[in-house]
């Protein structure tokens, strides 16, 4: 089977996404399958640099500068897709355009749904907003599956009317490229959290009052600098900005605990599957979220589930902080309680949905 994978409309491809579809890509293409990657972005050379890890992936990417030249670049990516003749299109979800209708007439299309379109794009610009609301029907409709990353979109009525075959496949990675971390060995209690505050339902406000009520923990924030928060820090909070893994590594190893997505309630989403959650488990940090994992339905020992809603300064949410802190202090998640966020039991899944798709066998 040869898959033609598509992402587009970024103007450039957040690490964590470009490492997951890599992942994928790399995993399809050991279960005998053939790949190829098609990227439409605004900056072609960071995209080729976050690829260049593995140089067996075949890239073809369309460059648009502004937002009239985006039609076009579509146009010229889908022309390539067309020349490569794939059996399977797999198509993160983004705005219609008339080429996948004319695409999935011929070969399947599965679209990946990562979030609630309708609400995320009301939060940016008023045309994107309303384009995509006069057009997302044709696009679902043309899809022959949906592949969701939580139950709960899965259930969602802006999807479930369409009745397209669906499969829920929370975002995984790879575990053998992950090694638990050895357990702290730091006095007092560290938290580390690995986000930004450009991207308001990380929570990061959250984080920093939350800091407040916890003065005898040290915090470390990876990803933000004082000028993206616009609010006065705490002692105990120490800000690293922008890191690579590589870099954050160093980070993670002198952490008890790992903080999740916060405020996700702010897109009115209550299950998720981050993929820093994954990251953070892969390496042995128990984590404090504000959302159910999709992986972990049923309560488990190493994640503190918050109410979406939760109020950081309140008594209630220090003394639930405080109790799992103390829990896992100098301790690590074991390997085999997290084996579901593997990336290589995921990918199975998702190709033995691709082959009942291709089969004509799910309606």
């Amino acid at each position: 089977m040869k898959i033609a994978y598509v992402i587009h409309g970024y103007a450039s491809v957040p690490v964590g996404v470009m490492r997951k579809v890599e992942g994928q890509i790399d995993c399809w293409r050991k279960a005998g399958r053939e790949v190829a990657l098609f990227v439409l972005v605004k900056d072609e050379e960071t995209v080729r640099e976050k690829f260049s890890v593995n140089q067996e992936i075949g890239l073809t990417t369309e460059i648009y500068q502004r937002r009239l030249e985006r039609v076009s670049a579509i146009t010229r990516l889908w022309k390539q897709i067309d020349t490569w003749r794939p059996d399977l299109i797999y198509h993160r979800y983004d705005l219609y355009h008339r080429s996948i209708t004319r695409f999935a007439e011929q070969v399947p299309l599965i679209l990946e749904i990562n979030t609630d379109d309708t609400r995320e794009y009301k939060s940016g610009a008023k045309l994107i907003h309303w384009l995509n609301l006069a057009s997302r029907k044709r696009l679902l409709t043309s899809a022959s599956g949906l592949c969701f990353v939580s139950s709960e979109l899965s259930r969602s009525s802006r999807f479930s009317k369409f009745k397209r075959p669906s499969a829920v496949i929370g975002n995984g990675v790879d575990i053998s490229l992950f090694e638990t971390l050895p357990p702290s060995q730091a006095t007092s209690p560290r938290l580390l959290f690995i986000g930004s505050n450009r991207y308001h339902w990380h929570g990061v406000d959250r984080l920093v009052t939350l800091a407040r009520q916890c003065p005898d923990y040290g915090f470390d924030i990876v990803g933000a600098t004082e000028a993206d928060l616009f609010v006065d820090l705490p002692p105990n909070v120490l800000l690293h900005g922008y890191m690579e893994p590589s870099q954050y590594r160093k980070v993670m190893e002198q952490a008890d605990v790992a903080i999740g997505s916060l405020a996700l309630d702010r897109i009115g989403i209550r299950e998720a599957s981050p993929l820093k959650h994954r990251e953070y488990l892969a390496s042995g940090l128990p984590i404090i979220a504000a959302c159910k994992d999709t992986d972990f339905p049923e309560p488990v020992e190493f994640i503190l589930e918050l109410p979406g809603d939760f109020d950081p300064a309140s008594l209630v949410t220090r003394e639930a902080v405080e109790q799992f802190v103390r829990k896992w202090q100098g301790k690590r998640v074991c390997r085999a309680q997290v084996k579901q966020i593997d990336m290589t039991v995921k990918e199975s899944a998702r190709l033995e949905f691709f082959e009942q798709i291709h089969n004509g066998k799910m309606s």
